[in-house]
């Protein structure tokens, strides 16, 4: 089944045209969003809800088990990660409003953190 959607004959997916196809030899499709494979690019505007997530998102919830396991210090590294970006001038943790020596206190720079970096 190589270069073939799982599940897919050939009969199919042959006439592209067809509105019974559920898949495609020429690319991958999902069962689970049929509409997806009768557009020949990818769109968000429709009612699917794609999914997002932020890789400054997965570094703060890295940061919060980091923290609830093995302490700040194991954290830090993470959240400071967030703000060593190239067009984000902000120091590093532990500031003078947020310092981080205990776990409350890096819970607190966490949801700061958040707040801040996925607000808007």
């Amino acid at each position: 089944m190589q270069g073939r959607a799982a599940g897919v004959s050939n009969q199919c997916c042959r006439p592209r045209n067809k509105p019974h196809c559920q898949g495609s030899v020429d690319r991958p499709s999902w069962r689970k969003y049929p509409a997806i494979y009768k557009r020949e690019n990818e769109d968000t505007n429709s009612g699917i809800n794609f999914r997002v997530i932020r890789y400054a998102d997965v570094f703060l919830m890295i940061a919060e088990v980091e923290n609830e396991t093995s302490g700040p210090a194991a954290s830090l590294p993470y959240i400071n990660q967030v703000r060593a970006r190239a067009d984000v001038d902000m120091p590093p943790y532990p500031t003078a409003q947020f310092p981080t020596g205990s776990q409350e206190e890096m819970r607190l720079a966490i949801i700061h953190e958040r707040r801040v970096e996925l607000a808007g």
